[in-house]
């Protein structure tokens, strides 16, 4: 048997009975950790400080690598079934501790070398060799320094123990499952196939590539519209100020404009022939409006000042303008032309109808078509025919003048509507009685066809 530091003493003060426990190594499997603890078939409860426990030669520490319960023993983990056991009560013996640095790699067998199992504390540069297909195993190795091994370093989890702020690689770190970590994981390189983030933040990273899914860029202008440059880094325009719109060319940036200029890159500047197909609104306003072709208005056409028209402007409905309408050429209106003030005009005003509750003063000439009607009366009018004029009220024919018959008429109806014609005194100098068909001078009663009174 191999022993760890010095041999033990067969005689003196180190000296003393022992009793050897039953071998148990028969159930070891990897799996169970509790067994009985016997002698010669005879069950005992043995003290910590008494026993020593050895696995395949190499020492187990009490409480750390098993715990005592009765008559059984519980190991820390479970034993495989490659290791083997040796375990003793001791008597009046003592335990004896090897001197510190006074284990040699040579004073270990080819066995323990291969096949450790526990736990193992080391301290500065700490090497393990031998076969890295061993069935040994560690509970848990700590280390206060340095890992290294020329070999593959294997193990179900790696944390940082006894006040470490973190665990450390120097050289490349090859991980074929998951890596866990409750805290940071840092690397100056590092190369995942995927990076599964459930939640949580990224923080740190900077100026992430484009290639690689990032802007290329740490911050940004607040408020600034992002601007792609094929891979490289995104820019950002200024806040756009009021009004400002961007504006592009198809080729180079696009840029922030307002007034004229906007207004003549988006083609309504003031020498652009700007075109609607329809313009819908409830009110339209405008210092000035030039319309090239015709103007059609569902509704009413309302202007607090004027409205004028270098070609026709006509309306179906009703026109109605408070202020003054200035026309140069003709106005034509398929309705009624409705005015509250004058309504005047230098050419021709030409209309179906035309009704006005105040004057209606036309400085050049009125031409109409037949009838000017007294508005609300329609039977007192003067009617205008080819070369006749007749002058009717309530309906009865008062002068007549037909250029063809040659003459005027008066009472062309034929009505009992007598003639009179008065003089400067108010007398009457011409009269007559046209239901009784005569004529009087001088008299108002005339009492024959013709009477004459001689004053």
């Amino acid at each position: 048997m191999s022993y760890i530091g010095k041999i033990p003493a067969t005689q003196g003060k180190d000296a003393g009975p022992a009793l050897k426990l039953d071998d148990i190594s028969s159930g070891f499997n990897g799996l169970t950790t509790v067994f009985d603890l016997e002698v010669d078939g005879t069950a005992v409860d043995p003290h910590i400080n008494n026993i020593s426990v050895y696995l395949s030669g190499v020492y187990q520490i009490p409480a750390s690598s098993y715990s005592l319960s009765g008559s059984q023993i519980v190991f820390t983990a479970a034993p495989s079934s490659s290791l083997d056991f040796h375990g003793a009560i001791l008597g009046a013996t003592r335990i004896i501790s090897p001197d510190n640095n006074s284990v040699e790699p040579a004073s270990l067998t080819s066995d323990t070398k291969t096949t450790i199992s526990g736990s193992y504390e080391g301290g500065g540069s700490t090497k393990i060799s031998g076969s890295s297909t061993s069935t040994g195993s560690f509970g848990h190795i700590y280390v206060g320094g340095n890992i290294t091994a020329s070999g593959t370093v294997r193990a179900d989890s790696f944390e940082s123990v006894t006040g470490g702020t973190g665990i450390s690689f120097t050289d490349d770190l090859n991980i074929t499952g998951n890596i866990t970590a409750s805290g940071e994981i840092s690397s100056s390189v590092g190369n995942f196939t995927t990076v599964d983030i459930d939640g949580g933040s990224i923080t740190g990273i900077t100026d992430l590539a484009v290639a690689d899914g990032g802007t290329g860029a740490s911050t940004f202008t607040d408020g600034g519209v992002l601007l792609g440059s094929g891979t490289s880094a995104i820019t950002a325009m200024s806040a756009l100020g009021d009004s400002e719109m961007i504006v592009g060319d198809g080729s180079t940036d696009p840029v922030a404009e307002s007034g004229a200029t906007l207004r003549t890159s988006i083609g309504v500047g003031t020498t652009d022939d700007v075109k609607f197909a329809n313009i819908t609104g409830s009110t339209v306003s405008a210092s000035s409006a030039e319309f090239t072709s015709d103007l059609t208005v569902s509704g009413n056409i309302t202007g607090s000042n004027n409205i004028s028209a270098s070609g026709d402007l006509s309306a179906t409905g009703n026109l109605d303008i408070d202020g003054t309408s200035n026309l140069a050429s003709d106005l034509y209106v398929g309705g009624n032309i409705t005015g509250s003030n004058n309504i005047s005009a230098s050419g021709d005003l030409t209309s179906n109808d035309i009704t006005a509750s105040g004057d209606f003063l036309v400085k050049g000439d009125a031409n109409v078509a037949e009838y000017i009607y007294h508005q609300g009366d329609n039977d007192t009018f003067l009617r205008l025919a080819p070369n006749l004029v007749n002058l009717s009220a309530g309906g009865k024919s008062a002068i007549k003048y037909e250029a063809s018959a040659g003459k005027i008429i008066i009472n062309n109806t034929n009505e009992d509507v007598d003639f009179h014609v008065m003089a400067e005194d108010n007398s009457e100098l011409l009269a007559t009685d046209a239901a009784n068909n005569r004529l009087g001078i001088n008299t108002t009663t005339p009492t024959k066809a013709l009477p004459l009174q001689v004053t």
